[in-house]
């Protein structure tokens, strides 16, 4: 049936290329000899027009329809593949989540105070405690905030470490934004005193609303026993 549509839109479009010149030159002859005036040559010229122009018309509307009938089921086919893809995606990010949710500590820090967090990050990796830093998770060329964004909802727990570099005021604005993240995700936010800051700066003091923890040294057990029990609530006491 296509095939027979198209043949027949085909051969009415080149029979309109041989018949229009014809038909003119008919008319114009006819004018000539016939001794009517030009309106009725005119509307004798329309009728001889009309059956062409209906077909012509006739088949567009076929064409016009079947594409219609197409683009719905092209339509359709998206939505369904748009559907599975979301579910699909769904699907992953579960998996994702299920696995990559390994961390105990994500370790947000100043760079500057990365010698003594590295120290600190050791200590608890031989307690058997998971942590995320920058260092070993970010691969070179890798935007920061975007992984660093995207890490948080993968650790059970967020320490916040606050040395004598401490942090700008821009900084200071993400570590606010990143509380705010750790929230949404139930996510336990510890902050950490280095050794040499006595109390949580004026730049931070809403971190004041959460039970801080102060390292004298590098070598304050103590200390370290809090942060471990703030990680994995468990008082090892």
């Amino acid at each position: 049936m296509d095939v027979f549509l198209k043949t027949l839109k085909t051969a009415s479009s080149n029979a309109a290329k041989f018949f229009f010149p014809i038909v003119i030159f008919l008319f114009f002859g006819f004018q000539k000899y016939s001794g009517l005036s030009i309106y009725y040559n005119i509307l004798i010229l329309i009728l001889l027009f009309i059956p062409y122009y209906l077909v012509f018309l006739i088949l567009n509307v076929i064409e016009i329809q079947k594409e219609m009938k197409k683009l719905q089921y092209e339509i359709y086919d998206f939505k369904n593949l748009n559907s599975k893809l979301e579910n699909r995606l769904k699907t992953i990010d579960n998996v994702e989540i299920k696995n990559k949710n390994i961390f105990d500590v994500f370790l947000a820090h100043n760079s500057l105070d990365k010698p003594i967090v590295l120290q600190i990050a050791d200590k608890l990796k031989s307690k058997g405690i998971k942590v995320w830093i920058d260092i070993e998770q970010i691969p070179p060329g890798r935007w920061f905030q975007d992984i660093l964004q995207n890490a948080i909802k993968y650790n059970k727990s967020a320490a916040i470490f606050i040395g004598e570099n401490s942090f700008g005021k821009w900084q200071a604005l993400e570590i606010k934004s990143f509380i705010t993240q750790c929230i949404e995700f139930d996510i336990p936010v510890i902050p950490v005193l280095l050794p040499g800051v006595k109390e949580i700066p004026e730049s931070f003091i809403f971190l004041r609303e959460f039970n801080h923890i102060k390292f004298q040294s590098i070598y304050d057990n103590e200390a370290l026993e809090k942060l471990i029990w703030g990680i994995n609530h468990k008082n090892h006491r």
